[in-house]
């Protein structure tokens, strides 16, 4: 969570962009998928992240 946090901040991650999978974000950081879900959720929560509809995807929420 803190690492994709601070990937937007330094414009790593875009605005407007899409995160990685599920899975794949369980790869990149050897974390369980319900650690994965947690972080996401607490992103989106913060509104750091946004849900975009129709699609299982969260971008990174414009200010």
């Amino acid at each position: 969570m803190e690492h994709v946090d601070e990937q937007i901040q330094t414009g790593d991650l875009p605005l407007e962009s899409t995160l990685l999978s599920e899975p794949d974000l369980t790869h990149r950081y050897g974390v369980a998928i319900n650690t994965v879900r947690r972080a996401i959720r607490h992103l989106w929560e913060q509104g750091i992240l946004e849900a975009v509809p129709a699609k299982v995807t969260f971008g990174i929420a414009a200010p």
